[in-house]
């Protein structure tokens, strides 16, 4: 009898799943994270009640001493909860509330991360205007509100077309991953605004008593960038992971900007490195190639302005 030799081939199939990067507070909260466009942004919103040294935040409950925030010549770092919650379920959901000098000590943020600055901020909108994140598709509009929103938690809108709390382009709906919540503020003692508004801050300072922050309302279809009290406002923080730009406040800067009315004076480039001047709005005013190691630039008007060469940032007040 021939004999046959049955040869049976096994196949193995691998499956490799795209597992979401978390960071992890002092406290033990896990955050989990997006990496949009060139940075890793926190999908959260932070709620450590200790700095990364392990000092501890002042928990400030009571309205009147936290609107006395406000009146201070040198307000410490403060936090609390919305309503002064304690309830955990709510604080994982939305985070705690900081004023602006809990994440100017640069020690909020988990090591390696880092309250974001008006430049980071600038990076995130323009990215997400420019790659198709508008609810119309508009490669020039601010209208990316609804794809930095989480599907839920927002109050119903009719004020406007492609709103946060309307229900068209359910596809644009979150579309970042950014996943907003509409966690409110603290202004002065009173509580305002859960269901409605998610407001953050940035680390960029916008004078002695105020500061640069950014905000998402159920009713705008738009990132909206404002300027509040530094010391008796509590605003949500997200954190973005340190040199995912290349632009952060503490970048060593190689170059130096002057300031003589309304011309803006870039010293000390290399002749072809591109030159960024951005406003606060996050609009280019200029974007050329620098002809010579000095360029000078007019400005339109008084205000604040990111002068942006190769991958470094500084801030100016005009």
């Amino acid at each position: 009898m021939k004999k046959t030799t049955l040869i049976l081939a096994s196949l193995f199939v691998l499956t490799f799943q795209n597992k979401a990067q978390t960071v992890t507070d002092i406290d033990g909260n896990v955050y989990n994270t997006v990496k949009i466009g060139t940075q890793t942004w926190m999908k959260e919103n932070l709620r450590t009640t200790k700095f990364n040294d392990g000092t501890v935040i002042q928990n400030i409950t009571d309205a009147t001493a936290w609107a006395n925030l406000n009146n201070l010549y040198s307000p410490p770092a403060a936090m609390c909860t919305y309503n002064n919650t304690s309830n955990t379920d709510t604080i994982r959901t939305y985070g705690r509330l900081y004023n602006w000098y809990a994440g100017d000590t640069g020690k909020l943020c988990p090591m390696g991360w880092h309250v974001p600055n008006d430049a980071e901020w600038t990076i995130l909108q323009n990215y997400l205007i420019a790659n198709g994140y508008n609810f119309d598709d508009s490669p020039t509009a601010n209208n990316i509100a609804k794809s930095m929103a989480t599907n839920y938690g927002w109050t119903a809108s009719t004020n406007s077309y492609g709103d946060i709390g309307n229900t068209e382009f359910p596809l644009k709906q979150n579309a970042s991953g950014f996943s907003a919540l509409p966690g409110g503020l603290r202004y002065g003692g009173p509580f305002m605004w859960i269901g409605r508004s998610g407001n953050w801050w940035s680390s960029t300072s916008a004078g002695t008593t105020n500061a640069s922050n950014y905000t998402l309302s159920n009713t705008s279809s738009s990132l909206a960038h404002n300027f509040m009290s530094k010391g008796g406002v509590g605003y949500s923080v997200r954190g973005v992971k340190d040199n995912a730009s290349g632009i952060n406040d503490k970048t060593l800067i190689t170059f130096n900007v002057s300031i003589n009315k309304k011309q803006l004076t870039v010293s000390g480039i290399t002749i072809g490195e591109t030159i960024n001047i951005y406003n606060l709005q996050g609009i280019s005013i200029y974007n050329q190639k620098a002809n010579a190691e000095t360029v000078s630039v007019g400005l339109p008007s008084n205000g604040l302005y990111i002068v942006k060469v190769g991958a470094t940032s500084v801030k100016v007040v005009l």
